[in-house]
Formats: C-alpha cells, sequence, structure tokens
C-alpha cells in the first residue's frame, strides 16, 4: 500500500509526530527548569553572587544572613606609618548576634572572599573597603599567590550596613 502525496503533506508521520511531542516535552520541562522562581512562592535563599545591591539595600539586617549574604565586621583599623591611608581587619560574622555592638558592617557581593582580611580604605571616603584583599588565614593546599581579589564599593551606608561591595578578582 502506497500513500499517495497529497495524503503525506496533510498527515504528518509517526516520525515527525514523535518528533514534535519530544520537542513540546523538552519546552515544557526547560520552561520549569529555567524558572523555578514562578512554579514555588517558597524560593531558596538567593546566594550570594546571585544577590543584587537592590535586594541586600531593602533586606532587613537579619535577612541578610537567611539570603547567604556574606556580611563583614570591621574589627580593626591599621595605620599605615607615613601615609594619609589606613588599612582594615574584615571578620565575617555568620549570624545577626555575632560581632561587637556598634562596630561597622559591609556586605561583599560577587567573588568568595576569606573569613578574615585585610583591605585599605578609600581615603576619599572614610570607613569604606577600598583596593586589594589581603587573606588573614593559613596557606592552604589550594591558595595561589598570584590571584589577587579587590573590593570596590558599590553604595554607602544603607541601614546597619556600612556599605555594599562588589569582591572581583583583581587583573591588574
Amino acid at each position: 500500500m502506497t500513500r499517495s502525496p497529497r495524503n503525506a503533506s496533510i498527515r504528518p508521520s509517526l516520525r515527525s509526530r514523535s518528533a514534535l511531542a519530544s520537542l513540546m516535552t523538552t519546552v515544557a520541562v526547560g520552561a520549569s527548569v529555567l524558572n523555578p522562581a514562578m512554579a514555588s512562592a517558597d524560593s531558596p535563599p538567593v546566594a550570594a553572587y546571585e544577590a543584587t545591591t537592590h535586594q541586600v539595600a531593602s533586606a532587613p539586617y537579619s535577612v541578610l544572613f537567611n539570603m547567604g549574604v556574606p556580611v563583614y565586621e570591621r574589627v580593626a583599623f591599621i595605620r599605615e606609618p607615613g601615609s594619609h591611608s589606613r588599612t582594615m581587619i574584615m571578620k565575617r560574622l555568620r549570624r545577626a548576634s555575632e560581632g561587637k555592638r556598634g562596630s561597622a558592617r559591609y556586605v561583599f557581593l560577587g567573588d568568595r572572599l576569606p573569613n578574615s582580611f585585610l583591605v585599605g580604605e578609600d581615603w576619599s571616603r572614610n570607613g569604606t573597603p577600598q583596593g586589594l584583599v589581603v587573606p588573614l588565614t593559613r596557606k592552604s593546599k589550594r591558595h595561589r599567590p598570584t590571584q589577587y581579589q579587590a573590593v570596590t564599593t558599590l553604595t554607602g551606608p544603607v541601614g546597619e550596613v556600612r556599605a555594599i561591595a562588589w569582591s572581583h578578582r583583581y587583573l591588574g
């Protein structure tokens, strides 16, 4: 039994129907995977590298920790001899209740930073971090001294946070 060309153009073949069904399934699954926030009201916490400055600025201080945003406390200043700039010692806080009461707190978005580090103070904006990050951790096998990190301030004070900054790989 042979098909006429007219019937072949009207009725799709079994192969094209299965290909179409496969394509529709792929599109449906892809849409649900690409947009999980729309599918569920109880979305998971925002990862630090995914958080935006606006999300951090509009969130209460205690919620920042639930969002997974790294919050650091300025522990102390180190005065550079013969210089007008200071170096800040930063330590990561794990909970809203940690840290010294009244100390300056900072949020760093972007690349992951060590738990404690040194960073220079932007002399034009008192108390804001700017420049290269020097880790205050023991050397590990993963530590590569050629991969430097830097921070750049994005905003000034927001609520209890003194500044929001971006951490990134230093290229130059």
